[in-house]
């Protein structure tokens, strides 16, 4: 690997700690999720949870010092249920590690090396934290460039799931990063936002007395992940930055939807210019599809209510998307006619760890890598795959039944679909059969233990023409 490799996570995937009260002493975590069930994890956080609201601010500017830093990447369960779910990133990086000879680097230090993963804050706006990714990648390139194992022509290439993707476009277009950049590889990255990020902040975010309303309408980074596109129906389709969504900071999201519009400016200009054109990063945008997901909301009497119905500006085979962002939202605006995408049947919080997605993007890498045109051993045959579609909770009440729905496109299932479950704590899995009611399966689970646990849905019948299987995570809360 002769490029310098940067992991970034999404939203509520990096560590935040508070600084030690006494010289020396270690940062204490206010945010560190992970080896934790995620409502475990919030419940036992208490009060620093509020802790993590942002004091009032103008977004376009520096944030004021909160005394709360980014310290690492969360690498297990982790995100706030419904808005940032995600089952962890080692996978991914392990990927790097295993395939490639790269040299892993330390936030700490400044030894030459090729994989970082970069941590921030994923409160503040995504301007602020790609100003602090090019600052990194400046010193972290620079020194590898000149390391005696490293590579004169070395170029960055990021690797981003969800919001970390648009840390990178800011980066990449309005800082002038594409200079020094060879790839972005993006998993399920709302280029042009997600309607969950509007409920939430119009409609609160309770669940079973954990109250995280206040810390999120606080966050200029949340207010950056609405939809840019008419997605909100009040007498007609307009722009959630055109009307006054409820509760929200008026200010944070007129400057969110300036912040899209200064990528957008930037790529307009930047595709006039020769060098840009000549010398451009290429964009490999990794699409969850064919699962239930918010695509519109509607605002009347003051009450906002979003919605799976698609809003009119969206063509029927746009519809659907990961579960958390809508399919015609994972595609750079600029590459709206490229079709350039790689498309999978699979949900927001596991499409990093997709082992499809896993394979194309190794060997992406590997050509990106090659002086010449290099060997890629494709994993599909010719034809389209069945694609399971999933339907389900993020958290359940004890003793509340765990239902899933499920349906079958461009296919079938033969024999049906089985799902399989394993806590996260470790221990055998359990096959459960659906049931199946004309188009759909259905299945209902009852008497599971409190905790975490992981969901993979597969037709009962292997084979190439089987659907790919899919998989999430759910959550089971305790008394």
């Amino acid at each position: 690997m002769r490029d310098l490799v940067v992991l970034l996570p999404g939203i509520t995937g990096s560590v935040l700690a508070r600084a030690g009260h006494t010289a020396g002493a270690k940062p204490v975590d206010v945010w560190a999720p992970s080896g934790q069930a995620l409502y475990q994890a919030l419940k036992t956080m208490g009060g620093s949870i509020t802790n993590l609201a942002v004091p009032a601010h103008d977004p376009r500017k520096p944030p004021p010092d909160t005394g709360i830093t980014a310290t690492g990447v969360v690498q297990d369960f982790h995100g706030v249920l419904g808005l940032g779910k995600i089952d962890g990133y080692t996978t991914l990086a392990t990927l790097i590690t295993d395939h490639f000879l790269v040299t892993r680097g330390s936030l700490t230090s400044d030894a030459p090396a090729n994989f970082f993963e970069f941590p921030y804050d994923w409160r503040l706006s995504n301007r602020h934290s790609a100003t602090e990714l090019r600052q990194f990648i400046k010193i972290r390139l620079a020194n590898w460039r000149e390391a005696s194992n490293g590579a004169p022509d070395g170029k960055v290439v990021l690797i981003a799931h969800s919001m970390g993707g648009l840390v990178s476009r800011y980066y990449l277009e309005v800082l002038e990063g594409w200079r020094d950049c060879r790839a972005l590889i993006t998993f399920g990255t709302p280029y042009r936002g997600a309607v969950n990020a509007v409920g939430f902040i119009a409609n609160g975010y309770k669940q079973i007395g954990l109250d995280l309303t206040a810390v999120l309408r606080s966050c200029p980074a949340v207010y950056e992940l609405f939809p840019v596109y008419k997605a909100l129906k009040t007498q007609e389709w307009r722009r959630v930055s055109e009307v006054s969504v409820p509760n929200a900071v008026a200010d944070y999201v007129a400057a969110a939807a300036e912040f899209h519009q200064e990528i957008r400016t930037a790529v307009d200009a930047h595709e006039k210019e020769a060098d840009y054109l000549k010398s451009r990063y290429r964009i490999f945008p990794f699409v969850g599809v064919s699962q239930p997901t918010l695509q519109s909301a509607r605002l009347a009497n003051g009450v906002l209510e979003t919605s799976l119905d698609r809003p009119e500006v969206v063509d029927e085979p746009l519809d659907g998307g990961d579960g958390t962002v809508p399919r015609v939202s994972a595609t750079p605006l600029e590459l709206s006619d490229d079709a350039r995408e790689t498309f999978f049947g699979e949900r927001h919080a596991s499409l990093q760890k997709n082992e499809y997605a896993l394979d194309d993007v190794r060997e992406r890498l590997k050509q990106l890598q090659s002086k010449g045109l290099g060997e890629i051993r494709g994993v599909w045959r010719a034809g389209q795959r069945p694609v399971i579609g999933l339907g389900l909770e993020d958290l359940y009440l004890p003793g509340e039944p765990v239902v899933l729905r499920a349906t079958v496109t461009n296919g079938e299932a033969p024999k049906g679909l089985i799902a399989q479950f394993t806590a996260a704590s470790g221990g055998a899995s359990t096959d459960v059969p659906f049931k199946e009611d004309a188009d759909a399966y259905a299945l209902t689970l009852e008497g599971l233990l409190p905790g975490m646990y992981r969901v993979r849905v597969r037709s009962a019948i292997g084979g190439e023409t089987a659907p790919t299987p899919v998989r999430d995570v759910f959550e089971i809360a305790a008394t």
